[in-house]
Parts: structure tokens; C-alpha cells; sequence
């Protein structure tokens, strides 16, 4: 099961996306910022609704430069979708997500964790 560390949500916000993501098969963990990230993820989502996000979006490419990254904001924007994407996201979504959308951003053929070490260094581009 693809597993996926939330970054920077409010307890509400990540209550909701580990309500979808959960309900999709996906293992959810939380993290207050980037050096906390769990050792399984195989993807994160970056809270886009703080200042400190392009921050954290950096830090997670300096740990893991391949982790698969989503920027999530509450409100759609374009000016956040372009900078995310400039910033070295994979993708950009908006809340509530829904299973079309976690299908279309992870593909059923996302690597499977290994038991041996964090997955940041093995995941595939």
C-alpha cells in the first residue's frame, strides 16, 4: 500500500485528507515539517495554504530530491499551481480531493516501500 506523510496541515486538514487518502488504500502519516518525515512514504503532501511551504517543498527535495510531492491548498490558485511546479512539485491539488483526482496524481503502479530503508532514495522518476 503506497504510503503518504502529510506536511504543515492543520488537524482538521489532515484529518480530512487521511479520510480520503485512507479510503483510497493509501497509509497516512503526519509530520510538523520536513526533517520528520516517515521512513515508509513513498509521497507527500505539502500544506500551499502557509508561508513556509516553497520552504518545506525545498527541504524535502534536499532529503529526498525523487519523493513524489504534491503541493495541497484549501482554495485553487494559480499563482500557488505555477510557483509549486517552479519549486520542484510534482503536482498541485485542491481540498477536498477525491478518488478521480488520488488516481490521476498516483497511478496504481507506484513503487511499493522496501523493508530495508526509507524510500526516498529508491522511488523511481
Amino acid at each position: 500500500m503506497p504510503a503518504v506523510t502529510l506536511i504543515g496541515f492543520s488537524e482538521d486538514a489532515a484529518d480530512r485528507l487521511t479520510i480520503d487518502l485512507a479510503a483510497d488504500g493509501y497509509e497516512v502519516s503526519r509530520a510538523s515539517d520536513p526533517t520528520a518525515l516517515s521512513p515508509h512514504a513513498t509521497a507527500i503532501f505539502v500544506c500551499g495554504d502557509r508561508e513556509r511551504w516553497k520552504r518545506d517543498l525545498c527541504e524535502i527535495r534536499a532529503i529526498c530530491p525523487r519523493m513524489i510531492s504534491v503541493v495541497v491548498t484549501r482554495l485553487p490558485e494559480h499563482t500557488i499551481w505555477l510557483d509549486a511546479l517552479e519549486a520542484g512539485a510534482n503536482d498541485y491539488a485542491c481540498m477536498p480531493l477525491d478518488r478521480r483526482q488520488l488516481e490521476w496524481l498516483f497511478p496504481r503502479r507506484l513503487p511499493q516501500r522496501e523493508s530495508s530503508g526509507r524510500t526516498c532514495s529508491t522511488l523511481a522518476s
